[in-house]
């Protein structure tokens, strides 16, 4: 951020303190996102992404260093439902790009085909709409 342009290392929960931090003062910033009614800058884009990146971070940290804790504790669907809303929206709005899922990319692959599926099924077992008569 503009505090600490120089990436520094910092603990699990230092860095989801900072990441609180910096959404609650990027989302409160009215010249990131206007109150007013005007529009939204040409840079909102880019500066959402960028914080959405940085969530991904924790998302790839849990998975890749806390699953079996989640595992225990019975959390892994919602850890799921979380990502998978995460995921579809970022993907969705080309908010994060393909190559930012790094360590986890093969998650998202397999919920993307899980996705897929699933709506294929729907479809195929979906009968016809009965049109309305006027």
């Amino acid at each position: 951020d503009d505090e600490t342009p120089v990436p520094r290392q910092v603990s699990a929960p230092q860095y989801m303190w900072l990441l609180m931090k910096l959404a609650y003062s990027t989302l409160s910033d009215q010249t990131v996102i206007p109150q007013d009614g005007s529009p939204f800058p040409g840079s909102f884009v880019a500066t959402i992404s960028k914080l959405l990146r940085r969530f991904l971070r924790v998302y790839t940290h849990t998975y890749t260093s806390h699953f079996e804790s989640m595992q225990k504790h019975g959390a892994v669907a919602h850890l799921n439902c979380g990502f998978k809303h995460f995921m579809w929206f970022t993907r969705e709005f080309s908010l994060v790009g393909e190559e930012d899922f790094g360590p986890i990319s093969a998650l998202v692959k397999t919920f993307v085909a899980q996705g897929e599926k699933r709506l294929y099924a729907d479809s195929v077992s979906r009968p016809p709409a009965v049109p309305e008569e006027s």
